[in-house]
């Protein structure tokens, strides 16, 4: 009999599970795991740094809700981030990988969950794949956004106005833009320039050093296409009406966070084992 190791798992929906992607080191984060991970070309770079296990749940129901499969979770080193690999989900280790990423001597700074970001943005457009970069306080309502909001614009970069939210798309002037270890040591020098509140939103950081050296960074207008929710006020499912996203603020406590998600019927999580509060199965292309 063979070991369990060598069998292939299958989730509810008879969708193969692939577990143990994990990215600890410059030379794990190559083609074949990019490439596991793409869908249409696109890679989406999910920070869950801040986030805690129910949140990041919650996001993964969504994820599955709206079939949305070519994400990375990107997250410190912890038993967590350690049990969603174990499960199938895409995983890279920031705090590992930035370690590596001094030995190899791409950057020369202190940790930065920034510069992290920064290299898998580089290394993702010089595979030849579009990347959006997002943190754990966003939930979208649908995938439009990915589809046809800025993917069929001629534009390059997108950045959140106040939303660590980035697009960016592996054109041949964009994949210039990163070329070389220039590029990071330009996101370094600047991280260390700007104030500590200043510097840790990659999407602003990188739309105002792209803007410094002329390239253009088109604005995502978070308030247009997305509803921000706080601990003021309640809100109903109609106001989503004609949205693409709801966001929070990183501060926002997480009994607030959890009832107004469940106001907009957006908190999807059992409370009992933190399991999806429903299974969604999709058509298989």
């Amino acid at each position: 009999m063979q070991p369990l190791s060598n069998l292939k798992w299958y989730d509810f929906c008879f969708r193969e599970v692939l577990p143990g992607r994990i990215v600890r080191n410059v030379d794990e984060l190559g083609p074949v795991f990019l490439q596991s991970v793409q869908k249409h070309n696109t890679v989406m770079l999910v920070s869950i740094v801040w986030a805690s296990d129910s949140i990041a749940r919650n996001l993964l129901c969504h994820f599955e809700r709206l079939n949305i499969q070519n994400y990375v979770l990107v997250g410190l080193s912890s038993d967590y981030l350690f049990d969603l690999a174990r499960r199938g989900h895409p995983v890279i280790v920031a705090d590992e990988l930035g370690k590596n990423m001094r030995d190899h001597k791409l950057v020369n700074s202190q940790d930065n969950i920034l510069l992290v970001k920064a290299y898998l943005m580089k290394k993702c457009l010089e595979h030849g794949l579009n990347v959006w970069t997002v943190d754990a306080n966003v939930l979208f309502v649908n995938d439009d956004i990915f589809h046809r909001e800025f993917t069929d614009s001629t534009n390059d970069f997108f950045a959140g106005k106040a939303l660590d939210l980035l697009f960016a798309r592996s054109s041949s002037a964009a994949k210039k833009v990163v070329a070389g270890d220039g590029f990071l040591a330009k996101v370094a020098t600047y991280i260390n320039r700007v104030e500590p509140e200043n510097s840790s939103n990659i999407a602003q950081v990188l739309a105002k050093l792209l803007n410094q050296n002329g390239i253009a960074v088109k604005t995502i207008a978070e308030s247009a296409v997305g509803m921000k929710i706080d601990d003021r006020d309640s809100v109903s499912s109609e106001a989503l009406s004609g949205k693409k996203m709801v966001y929070w603020s990183r501060e926002m406590s997480p009994e607030f966070l959890r009832k107004r998600l469940e106001e907009l019927s957006m908190w999807v999580v059992d409370g009992a084992d933190s399991s999806c509060k429903a299974v969604v199965c999709h058509q298989q292309s």
